[in-house]
């Protein structure tokens, strides 16, 4: 069976890096992690998305992918606070109707 929750030790084992480097991302919240007591816990699944998104980031300027991929993860970060797409698009336009 597949591992779906993962340490330190394994992601930077799984990246290619050392535990200290690890730290230090998951610390700057460059890396998506869970923080569980005093423990730093890491998704398989989030750590997958990442590396997708950041080599479809580094593949090159295509405005496109890099707009569908804003999108998206704005629509995971709002879903995970209750809010819809159409609610974060309105508080946009609220925010820009204010500053103009």
């Amino acid at each position: 069976m597949a591992k779906v929750m993962m340490d330190v030790k394994e992601v930077a084992e799984y990246l290619g890096f050392s535990p200290v480097k690890i730290y230090r991302m998951a610390r700057a919240r460059k890396i998506p992690v869970l923080r569980i007591e005093r423990q730093w816990r890491f998704r398989k699944e989030n750590i997958d998305r990442w590396l997708e998104e950041k080599s479809t980031l580094t593949e090159g300027n295509n405005f496109k992918k890099r707009f569908d991929l804003l999108r998206e993860r704005t629509r995971r970060k709002a879903e995970d606070v209750g809010f819809t797409l159409s609610d974060v698009q309105r508080l946009i336009d609220e925010v820009r109707r204010e500053s103009a």
